[in-house]
C-alpha cells in the first residue's frame, strides 16, 4: 500500500490504543475547527479563539490527559535517490506548544517508515533522547516503526539495542503510560489559561472531567 500520512497514522493509533490498553483515544483534534469554535463562542462569548496547533492524539486514562505529537519520518527523493534527511529534532517545537493545552503530560512519538535503514533510525532516536534529556524538556519520547502489510498500517514500538541488529522491535504500539515520569509532568498545566483549554477540550470530546 501507499505510505500513510500523519492523519491516517493518528487514526490507526486511535483505534489500536483502546483495543490494546483500554484507553480512550482521539485522533487529529483541531481546536480551530468549526466544531470547537461553536463551543468556544458558547463558553466565552466575544472572546476570540487564538490559533492553536492541532493535537495528533489525545489519550485519557486514570485521570490523566496525555497529548501526543506524531511525526511520520520517511525517505525523500533527492536527485533520483531516496534518502533519509528528517532532523532528529523534528516535532519538538509542536510538542512543546501542546503544553499550553493543560495536558498532564505531553509526548513526542517519532514514527519511522519501514524503508529507513535501522542504523539511521537508531542514531536518530538516540540523538532525540539525548537532546530532550540534556535540555530537561518536559516531554516523553517514544519511537515506532510503521510497517505496511497489504492494506494494513501496523505501528510497532522500537527501542535501541547495544547489539546487532541495532533495534529491538515489538509487536504492539507503545503504551503512553510507559513514558510517564514525575519529572515530565506539564509544569504549566495548572495555569489559568492552560486549565481553561483543558476543560474546553474535555467538554468538546465528552471526556469526563479528570481534574
Amino acid at each position: 500500500m501507499r505510505r500513510p500520512n500523519e492523519r491516517q497514522l493518528a487514526r490507526t493509533l486511535s483505534n489500536v490504543l483502546p483495543l490494546r490498553y483500554r484507553y480512550k483515544a482521539f485522533a487529529s483534534v483541531n481546536p480551530a475547527s468549526a466544531n470547537f469554535r461553536q463551543y468556544w463562542s458558547e463558553w466565552f462569548s466575544g472572546e476570540p479563539l487564538l490559533a492553536q496547533p492541532d493535537v495528533d492524539l489525545v489519550v485519557a486514562d486514570l485521570g490523566d490527559l496525555i497529548g501526543i505529537e506524531l511525526k511520520y519520518l520517511r525517505l525523500t527523493r533527492q536527485k533520483d535517490k531516496l534518502i533519509f534527511q528528517s532532523p532528529y529534532y523534528e516535532g519538538i517545537g509542536q510538542a512543546l506548544a501542546l503544553l499550553c493545552y493543560g495536558f498532564d503530560y505531553v509526548q513526542l512519538w517519532h514514527c519511522f517508515d519501514q524503508d529507513i535503514d535501522v542504523t539511521k533510525v537508531a542514531r536518530s532516536m538516540e540523538s532525540t533522547r539525548s537532546l530532550l534529556h540534556k535540555l530537561e524538556l518536559p516531554l516523553g519520547y517514544a519511537a515506532l516503526r510503521v510497517m505496511r502489510e497489504g492494506k494494513e498500517v501496523i505501528p510497532r514500538e522500537i527501542h535501541g539495542s547495544f547489539g546487532d541488529p541495532p533495534l529491538l522491535e515489538y509487536e504492539q504500539a507503545p503504551d503512553p503510560r510507559r513514558y510517564i515520569r514525575s519529572e515530565l509532568r506539564n509544569p504549566i498545566c495548572r495555569e489559568v489559561g492552560a486549565k481553561r483549554m483543558r476543560e474546553f477540550i474535555e467538554h468538546v470530546l465528552r471526556i469526563p472531567k479528570t481534574k
